[in-house]
């Protein structure tokens, strides 16, 4: 994840496929039911950060890496269309109009892959990004952008050319140890 952008635009183009690579994952029934708000001029990152992170990030601090970043993407979920879906007669009978009904909320699971998707494209690219939760009021937020209601906002995605190396601050993530693969996967039984 990059953490620190150098603030030079991205060709509309580029930021286009970048997206249309989370566009075209998978979805639970074919549903298609995440959606992008891209933020690529001041005035909608600025209005953003306002909500986002009030204060102005002092150079150096922890958000100012992330808030020059030219592009901002909002991944959205709509969990109506899930539902919707499955009320159709291929997919009725399964339980699965009703959120009850589902093992897991693939409205969130979808966007998920969707912003994966896009992050690898955009490192495929050489471009720099970053996932990041919206802890500070997202329904303002959304609210703030006409998003219609019903979306839920699953985090966004800083999208730029990084910064030069050393620039900025490094983030604790960078220097935490991965843990062994061997503690992370399990043949036939946990243990």
């Amino acid at each position: 994840m990059t953490r620190n952008f150098d603030g030079q635009p991205v060709e509309r183009s580029l930021v286009e496929r970048i997206v249309r690579a989370g566009i075209r994952s998978p979805t639970a029934g074919f549903t298609q039911g995440c959606s992008f708000l891209i933020l690529d001029g001041p005035a909608s990152r600025e209005r953003f950060w306002s909500v986002v992170h009030p204060q102005a990030a002092p150079e150096g601090g922890r958000w100012w890496g992330l808030q020059r970043a030219p592009v901002l993407i909002l991944p959205l979920a709509d969990k109506q269309a899930y539902l919707s879906r499955y009320a159709e007669p291929d997919k009725s009978g399964l339980g699965m109009d009703e959120e009850d009904g589902w093992p897991a909320p693939y409205w969130e699971i979808d966007a998920a892959f969707a912003t994966m998707a896009l992050l690898l494209a955009a490192t495929d690219a050489g471009l720099g990004a970053a996932f990041f939760a919206i802890a500070r009021d997202p329904a303002t937020l959304l609210a703030s952008f006409a998003v219609p209601e019903g979306r839920l906002c699953v985090g966004a995605v800083a999208l730029g050319w990084p910064a030069g190396s050393g620039a900025g601050r490094v983030s604790s993530a960078a220097t935490r140890p991965r843990r062994p693969a061997a503690s992370l996967m399990h043949w036939g039984v946990w243990g």
